[in-house]
């Protein structure tokens, strides 16, 4: 927050009877020091009118210029119809001793450097002797370029901070070979706005110019900053952060954008949210030094998905092993996935959830699953690390029976092959073992008369007089496949 003045001439008084002030637009911070320095023309004579220096008081830089009568006044009294500035403290070149007892001006040799202040209510405080350079008569010295337009006799005005007693600051003006300090009390004046200072009297017509370079710190003025979602909720604690007088803040890219100086303020990363939108802070100091700024973040929530991964599904199945995106929302939405969706037919199922947990069914793993969570996926519709459920599937048990008619039975006929849904039946247990049909001494297997499950098919040798079964299981736990071998007689010529 350190600033820098403007070397720019500025016309302040161009005739009698006017009081003009050069005021930085800034507060300064009376916490940390600070340096005025510049230069002040003056034309004809650097000594006619009624005062010329510095003035520094503790309120709003934008309300300096309003009051402070011209002459007498000082540029800090208030005096006619000019209201004075409320504890204000000039110091600098005195011309003329005041006519009008009021103003408390000591006899003397004038111009006399001086301290002059007023008090809470703007009214004079006499001329304070607690400081040993606050009354110095007779007129100093200044350059030969003090009444040279352009160029003028320079001043210093310097701020420590600590020198003063008691935790005080110093402030210090050096001007036309003389200096005068005054102690300033930071509890009271924890900031200042500051202004070169210069007035005409009665009948004294002087037209001054000044310039003015300020390097210090701004006052600085808390700012509030609140972290919400799009509902007003609280996603975070509430930050403060510091900006100087005259700063505004705001977070790049959201924040309306601002003319002068800004602060940027990276807006914090909350897991789960994006920033979306903020407002500007456009922080300036009061009278009551009390502030009640507030940067607002609303944060909305990230996209987020979550995948369901099948696996021990036969590759004969319509519904195929391998993962896919089963649910899309917002960070803490619920998830939405169904059991029937899960459900194959001929198989039962376990589920793990992203917890690593087993569940016998998603409605019990979304009890403990049921949300989704805050990966930082930012505004964009992609989530870099979705909710896995993995689904493992067991095939149930499935039974072939074969009944005979028409002929002899033969012993070694299969009757029942058992095996899994959607497996092949050559994987079976065959009983008995080896999955053929025989047909009897004489006869054939008769394919147009014979009745085969779905899914069984017979793999005949020539004439039809055995058979291998082959084919695959369905998925049908409750009827078993049940096949009707019906044997012919083979047709005999006798010759």
């Amino acid at each position: 927050m350190v600033q820098k003045g403007t070397t720019s001439w500025w016309t302040m008084t161009t005739g009698s009877d006017q009081s003009g002030k050069l005021v930085y637009n800034t507060a300064l911070d009376t916490g940390e020091d600070f340096t005025v320095t510049g230069n002040i023309y003056a034309e004809g004579d650097f000594w006619q009118g009624d005062f010329v220096g510095i003035f520094v008081a503790p309120q709003l830089p934008s309300t300096l210029g309003n009051n402070g009568a011209p002459g007498s006044g000082l540029g800090i009294y208030g005096y006619g119809n000019l209201g004075g500035i409320k504890n204000a403290t000039a110091l600098g070149w005195d011309m003329n001793k005041a006519g009008d007892s009021y103003f408390g001006d000591p006899n003397g040799t004038y111009p006399a450097m001086v301290l002059r202040q007023t008090n809470a209510s703007a009214g004079v405080v006499t001329l304070n002797t607690n400081y040993a350079s606050a009354w110095q008569p007779g007129k100093g010295t200044v350059t030969s370029d003090a009444t040279t337009q352009g160029k003028g006799t320079p001043y210093t005005l310097t701020y420590d901070a600590d020198a003063g007693d008691s935790g005080r600051g110093i402030l210090t003006l050096t001007m036309a070979g003389k200096s005068v300090f005054v102690q300033i009390d930071k509890s009271t004046m924890p900031y200042l706005s500051v202004g070169v200072n210069t007035t005409g009297g009665t009948g004294s017509w002087t037209k001054w110019e000044a310039t003015m370079d300020v390097k210090g710190s701004r006052e600085p003025i808390p700012v509030n900053v609140t972290y919400k979602d799009e509902s007003g909720a609280d996603l975070l604690a509430a930050t403060k952060v510091t900006v100087g007088d005259g700063q505004s803040i705001g977070i790049t890219g959201l924040s309306p954008a601002v003319t002068g100086e800004s602060v940027t303020y990276n807006a914090p990363t909350i897991p789960g949210y994006y920033a979306t939108k903020a407002n500007t802070v456009s922080a300036k100091v009061n009278d009551a030094n009390s502030y009640n700024y507030t940067l607002g973040v609303v944060y909305a929530k990230s996209y987020q998905a979550a995948t369901v991964t099948k696996a021990g599904l036969n590759a004969n199945n319509t519904v195929k092993n391998g993962t896919a995106t089963a649910a899309t929302g917002k960070t803490g939405d619920a998830i939405t996935i169904t059991d029937d969706s899960l459900k194959v037919a001929g198989y039962t199922y376990k589920v793990t959830g992203p917890n690593g947990k087993t569940y016998d069914t998603m409605q019990a793993a979304l009890v403990d699953n049921g949300k989704f969570d805050a990966t930082a996926n930012g505004s964009t519709t992609t989530d870099s690390a979705m909710q896995n459920f993995k689904v493992d599937y067991t095939a149930d048990k499935q039974t072939a029976t074969f009944t005979y008619s028409g002929g002899p039975t033969d012993s070694r006929n299969v009757q029942q092959i058992v095996g899994q849904t959607d497996a092949s039946l050559t994987t079976g247990t065959s009983t008995p073992t080896g999955g053929y049909i025989y047909a009897p001494m004489g006869y054939r297997i008769d394919t147009a008369a014979s009745q085969l499950a779905s899914g069984v098919q017979l793999n005949l040798s020539t004439g039809n007089l055995t058979a291998s079964v082959y084919g695959t299981f369905d998925a049908n736990t409750s009827v078993d496949q049940t096949s009707q071998i019906v044997f012919a007689p083979i047709t005999q010529t006798a010759n």
